[in-house]
């Protein structure tokens, strides 16, 4: 029985590897190595921003939550992985791991053969800054990685055109969209980069359409089957279906005007802002520079072999790309496109050196293809820096809170009445890291926050937040109340007549409440 297992197991691998065991090597090298070069502070810490306080710092305690809000394969993702105990080092190895395995997908769909450029492009994938907004969330960060992984197997599923594919291609969307819906941006833009290089390749204009319509045909179909799941689900688990939950194709409509503008300049502004650091926006320059060359040799390539249609189809792709990448901000205009929602950017990358392949051995072709090459490295550098400085960051951040934590509830121990674990404890703001920004100017510079960067600010921060942090990481109940009783206490005359932290009568006993004024302005 076992050596039947193993003959079938063995069968398997050299299907799928088919002759490319030295890619696979090399891209499962690259990934473990830019694994450990990028994220060894999130393996080592764990530490995320404010909703990881929130929804689980150790185990992932709001499981029917995402269940409510049609993410209903969390649920299995992260109980087959660790029984949702959120541990650091898996979470981001196994994050890599499939991204690596994106990578082999992609380099194997595309023809990227050459060995500088796999290893390239799974280094860019994988230190993405993106990725450092998942790993905010690392109690579900697998699901974005996942998601990414089934969307690249179900495009390469669709298009393989038979009955099987394109069944397994509904399979990974319906996955993709158990687990987080927004990578349907990711869906359409791979889709149509396949649909580009399809065209630069000499295939006929009608097959590659009809390859880019059974993409969407299986995301529609996915899509129908993805809902009567979900609420199968909500009803199993008696969840509920959650606010957020909900599509309006009248939105859609009414907001068009605005989604198709903001489609292009939020897509642009991502690459080319203020928040852009150790140059990279002018990196980013020189990348579409070279796109646009490499494009432009596509398409004399397209004229002169007279395959205008094809030409104008390639035109139109690109013209058209960053409202597929967007294509979340037209579906929902409401969210916008926060950066947690922008990974399918890094598809780029892969279009960059499908491109050189396509292209093949020219002189122009290949001087640009040393460019990239040489391009792509420093980005790869300058990932890194943010990667560790966000890590790096975070470690000082939660030093600084808990630090600043102790000392108050030192003060907060000596007010008469109070008893630990039993008096509910209000701060009247997050605590203020200004200190540590001109101490570390440089480390905070380069790292990226998704919120918080500890409490998230307002009432939510000084409330469900600061309960959370106060009991995981001191080990005191400091009592959970609502935010209107927050609001009486801090609107209060005895609240208003207090001084700010750290001076005398800054902590103070108000209607049963041990209060810190740590801010002249209470949150709101």
């Amino acid at each position: 029985m076992i050596k039947g297992i193993d003959d079938s197991i063995n069968s398997f691998s050299n299907k799928i590897l088919a002759g490319r065991e030295k890619s696979a090597k090399r891209i499962l090298i690259t990934t473990i190595l830019t694994c450990f070069f990028c994220y060894f502070y999130e393996m080592i810490y764990g530490y995320g921003g404010p909703d990881s306080l929130c929804e689980g710092v150790y185990f992932y305690r709001t499981v029917d939550y995402s269940t409510a809000i049609t993410r209903w394969f969390i649920r299995f993702l992260n109980g087959f992985v660790g029984k949702n105990l959120v541990f650091p080092f898996i979470i981001v190895v196994l994050y890599c791991l499939m991204i690596g395995a994106a990578s082999f997908v992609l380099c194997r769909e595309f023809s990227v053969e050459s060995g500088v450029s796999q290893v390239l492009l799974t280094a860019a994938l994988i230190s993405f800054p993106i990725v450092l907004t998942h790993f905010a969330y690392p109690y579900i960060a697998l699901t974005y990685s996942l998601s990414f992984l089934m969307v690249v197997l179900g495009v390469v599923f669709a298009r393989n055109g038979k009955l099987w594919g394109l069944a397994a291609a509904v399979l990974c969307f319906v996955i993709m969209l158990g687990s987080y819906q927004a990578y349907i941006g990711a869906v359409s833009a791979l889709a149509l980069i396949a649909f580009m290089l399809d065209l630069v390749q000499d295939r006929k204009p009608k097959n590659s359409l009809l390859d880019l319509l059974k993409v969407g045909a299986c995301g529609i179909v996915s899509v129908l089957i993805h809902y009567p799941l979900s609420l199968f689900f909500i009803k199993l688990y008696h969840t509920g279906v959650n606010e957020r939950v909900g599509f309006s194709l009248k939105s859609v409509f009414e907001n068009l005007g605005f989604s198709l503008k903001y489609g292009y300049v939020w897509f642009f502004s991502y690459f080319f802002d203020d928040r852009q650091v150790l140059s990279n926006d002018k990196l980013y320059a020189v990348l579409f520079f070279i796109l646009g060359v490499l494009i432009i040799l596509s398409l004399i390539k397209l004229f002169k072999s007279k395959r205008i249609l094809s030409a104008v189809l390639v035109i139109a792709s690109v013209l058209l790309m960053p409202l597929f990448m967007n294509l979340c901000l037209i579906l929902l205009p409401e969210n916008g496109m926060r950066d947690i929602l922008r990974y399918q950017y890094v598809l780029l990358f892969v279009l960059l050196f499908a491109l050189h392949a396509n292209l093949g051995t020219g002189r122009v072709n290949t001087v640009l293809k040393y460019v990239s090459c040489a391009l792509v490295f420093l980005f790869v550098s300058t990932y890194s820096i943010r990667t560790n400085a966000t890590g790096l960051a975070y470690k000082i951040l939660y030093n600084y809170s808990e630090g600043q934590a102790q000392i108050m509830m030192d003060r907060v121990y000596e007010l008469e009445g109070y008893k630990i674990n039993e008096t509910p404890v209000v701060i009247s703001a997050p605590f203020d890291y200004s200190s540590l920004y001109q101490r570390y100017p440089m480390i905070f510079r380069y790292a990226v926050f998704e919120g918080g960067p500890v409490l998230w600010g307002g009432s939510y921060g000084t409330t469900v937040s600061r309960y959370n942090f106060f009991f995981d990481y001191l080990g005191i109940d400091t009592k959970d109340f609502s935010v209107e009783e927050y609001f009486r206490i801090v609107d209060s005359a005895e609240f208003a007549a207090m001084p700010v932290w750290p001076a005398e009568g800054s902590v103070a006993m108000i209607d049963g409440h041990a209060v810190i004024k740590n801010s002249e302005e209470a949150a709101r």
